[in-house]
């Protein structure tokens, strides 16, 4: 039996490396299984915080963009990322990982 790679562990890296240049810090980070009648992954949740002087530019721009950007993942695919949340300089960010075979 072939292990799965770790999708949460893959999206963490994958915005850190996004957002390496910005002062940004992640705060709080969550996931949980998911399913449906025809696939299985995981729901994830990121708080972000934004530091420096344009922080309201970042924030705005991150959830703009998020949903367009390619994820190259290991036997996962991002169904769904967005910003659902936006609060001064923190952000939350919300993706569905599905199971590829």
């Amino acid at each position: 039996m072939t292990r799965k790679a770790d999708p949460h562990r893959a999206l963490t890296d994958a915005l850190a490396k996004m957002f390496a240049p910005l002062e940004m810090a992640i705060e709080d980070a969550s996931v949980s299984p998911w399913a449906s009648a025809t696939f299985q992954g995981a729901r994830h949740i990121f708080w972000l915080s934004f530091a420096g002087s344009d922080a309201a530019e970042t924030l705005s721009r991150v959830a703009k963009d998020i949903s367009e950007h390619e994820f190259d993942f290991k036997d996962h695919i991002v169904a769904d990322i967005l910003v659902t949340q936006q609060s001064g300089p923190r952000c939350c960010i919300e993706a569905l990982t599905v199971e590829v075979s």
